[in-house]
């Protein structure tokens, strides 16, 4: 190799770390952590969630900074393309850290801990930091690095909790993951074959891809998406999800359902805005056809199958893959539907983690799982009730709750791209859509119903709450007034930033 182009090789690594400052913040707060862990375990109660929170924030600081004193337009390519930073990830990354700096404030899952341990910190911090290198990834192989790091992690917090439940979902989780990353990257040496370039940008995809039938250029596409819809809990990668979900703690699936669907969500984004467009119109569209069939089953599914559950996890399990059906739907509409897209992944960010929340709380009240077990709780605990109604209100998309303003953008994008390309899938879509919001009245309102309306089997005492877990659910159902009521601004900021 020409020494000139491995020393500007080189050069472009050593300028690429200042622009990579908050997930160097977060790969040294893990180190520290670990450090610390075996320097002081006898004191970690005091020095690991300020750690951990100090650590984060530095790195939710760094990130924003970033995307408020750079020109990100056009984006900047790190390490050599590898990596992007651009408003997508910027947005996403301060998303993924906001959810992560509540976390943090939660209490432990076992309530006899008075304070997490060092390996479920790290495990947090892993996880985020899977997602935010997804979130940057610009590279086929970033993307894979990205997605197995996150994996790992993310199966050793399912198992944190020791039990043989956890241990069990634990294991399903990785073996999915395993299977999917192998398909992953029998799809990426198929497209590798074809262009010769793992680069999601690059100027010779449409050149290169003209010999090559449409179909198994497709095939391939789908193939490399098998990770990432994998993580969105998309049909048919889906069926890993209610396991997990019911094995896993509230509070491993209050992080687990919000951040990296959320990440995998912003990949998807990047690659039907920067590889798809190089593919050629007709690809192109073939692409937006099978996103919308798969979004339409990952719905359709998901409706389905939590009308049939009584057990609250499993119930919410499925509420969440039709709601990734939901985002998957406006990603299908794109580029119309970019800032619906985003603003209602912010909006599931608060959802997903306010209604763990409220999960966690009510089986600390009565180690139950099923949804006659919490009966009477609303009436015992008016305000926790209400907060977990505002939630539940807004995963079906009603008002006064920003879940509407998210749905209405996502039927808008659906409508107006229906309108435009005259497709019968699209309307098969919003259809779908539209009929989700219906089917999730029944079996969301479960849980009000039985909050408020049964009276409890038998008496209990009245058991303590954990006041930082109330104050987060508050701040939570808050967010969502705040979303609808401020939907305008919200959205004006949004359009402007992007723009």
């Amino acid at each position: 190799m020409n020494h000139t182009l491995v020393l500007q090789s080189v050069l472009d690594n050593l300028a690429s770390c200042p622009l990579l400052l908050p997930e160097i913040l977060v790969t040294t707060t893990l180190g520290v952590i670990l450090v610390l862990a075996f320097l002081m375990p006898r004191y970690q109660r005091y020095w690991l969630s300020p750690v951990a929170f100090l650590g984060t924030s530095l790195a939710w600081c760094g990130k924003y900074w970033l995307g408020s004193h750079l020109e990100l337009r056009p984006a900047l390519l790190l390490f050599n393309q590898l990596l992007v930073l651009d408003l997508l990830a910027v947005f996403f990354c301060l998303l993924l850290l906001s959810i992560t700096l509540f976390m943090l404030l939660l209490a432990p899952p076992q309530s006899h801990r008075a304070s997490y341990s060092p390996a479920y910190v790290v495990l947090i911090l892993g996880t985020l930091l899977g997602s935010c290198l997804l979130v940057m990834a610009c590279h086929w192989l970033t993307i894979y690095l990205s997605l197995t790091l996150l994996s790992l992690a993310s199966a050793l917090l399912i198992g944190s909790q020791k039990t043989p439940r956890s241990a069990e979902a634990s294991l399903k989780y990785m073996l999915y993951s395993m299977t999917t990353t192998a398909v992953m990257l029998w799809g990426m040496a198929y497209f590798y074959g074809f262009t010769g370039t793992l680069a999601l940008i690059h100027p010779s995809l449409e050149l290169s891809l003209q010999t090559v039938p449409g179909y198994i250029v497709l095939t391939s596409l789908l193939l490399c998406f098998s990770g990432v819809l994998l993580v969105v809990a998309a049909v048919p990668y889906h069926f890993w999800v209610p396991d997990v979900y019911q094995g896993a703690s509230a509070a491993a699936v209050a992080y687990l359902s919000t951040v990296p669907k959320l990440a995998s969500v912003a990949v998807l984004l990047r690659l039907f805005h920067q590889l798809l467009p190089q593919l050629g119109p007709v690809l192109q569209e073939h692409a937006q056809h099978g996103m919308a069939i798969l979004a339409l089953l990952t719905i359709t599914v998901g409706n389905a199958a939590a009308l049939l559950k009584n057990n609250l996890q499993r119930l919410m399990a499925y509420g969440s893959i039709a709601q990734g059906g939901l985002l998957m739907a406006g990603i299908a509409a794109s580029p119309s539907s970019q800032v619906g897209v985003l603003y209602y992944s912010a909006v599931y960010g608060v959802m997903g983690l306010a209604v763990w929340v409220g999960i966690k709380i009510l089986q600390h009240l009565t180690n139950g799982v099923h949804l006659q077990d919490f009966a009477g709780l609303g009436k015992q605990f008016p305000v926790l009730g209400s907060g977990i109604t505002l939630v539940v209100l807004s995963l079906i998309g009603l008002p006064p709750t920003a879940g509407f303003t998210g749905k209405l953008l996502l039927f808008t994008a659906l409508w107006e791209h229906m309108q435009r390309t005259g497709s019968l899938l699209f309307v098969a879509l919003l259809v779908a859509s539209l009929l989700s919001t219906v089917f999730s009245l029944y079996y969301y309102l479960k849980l009000p119903y039985v909050l408020f309306c049964k009276a409890a089997q038998t008496p209990t005492a009245t058991p303590s709450i954990n006041q930082a877990d109330r104050i987060i659910l508050w701040c939570l159902s808050a967010l969502l007034l705040v979303g609808f009521f401020a939907a305008s601004s919200l959205l004006e900021m949004l359009g402007s930033w992007l723009n």
